[in-house]
């Protein structure tokens, strides 16, 4: 069943024992999948991401350039930042609103943003919405924080000094401009 979607936690508690737990794994193990439990979720993730140019594999969705996109700022917002700000202090879940998200994609259609974009990753796992506001869906929870965190910092970095470059060639050329 983990392969084919995912578990609800509080139907599954044997996979909160170890003993069981252990089972389930060795068994992903052996076809390259590791155990995670996230959003209130059990799921399947690939150990290792997958080569795409293996004759013959067909992934069972992909997303496309604007989905990946929507997808790092939802990371950044809902599980990069917060665990920065050391939000885990067992405050409110971390969500942010549709229309701040939206926001951060100028000269995007906001309809095709929020109905097409945030439908198909709501529909894949990657978020859920609860009235003007996304949270973490399973599958967002279960990026591999590490690859996920470095990303998001370079991400970070290169936004912060874009904005640096953009402020700077703004101040340089009210310098220079003519009276």
């Amino acid at each position: 069943m983990l392969v084919a979607g995912t578990l609800e936690r509080r139907q599954w508690p044997e996979l909160d024992e170890e003993e069981f737990a252990h089972q389930v794994r060795e068994r992903l193990a052996a076809v390259d999948l590791e155990l995670v439990g996230s959003g209130g979720r059990w799921l399947a993730r690939p150990a290792a991401a997958p080569d795409p140019d293996i004759a013959g594999f067909e992934p069972t969705f992909s997303l496309h350039a604007m989905e990946q996109a929507v997808v790092a700022a939802l990371y950044l917002h809902l599980r990069y930042l917060p665990r920065q700000a050391d939000a885990e202090d067992g405050g409110d879940e971390p969500s942010i609103e549709v229309e701040e998200l939206i926001r951060g994609f100028p000269g995007h259609n906001r309809t095709y943003i929020e109905k097409i974009v945030l439908g198909h990753l709501r529909n894949a796992g990657f978020v859920r919405r609860e009235s003007d506001r996304l949270y973490a869906g399973p599958y967002l929870g279960a990026l591999n924080e590490i690859e996920a965190d470095a990303r998001a910092q370079e991400a970070l970095g290169s936004f912060a000094l874009r904005r640096y470059l953009q402020r700077r060639a703004q101040e340089l050329e009210a310098e220079h401009a003519p009276d």
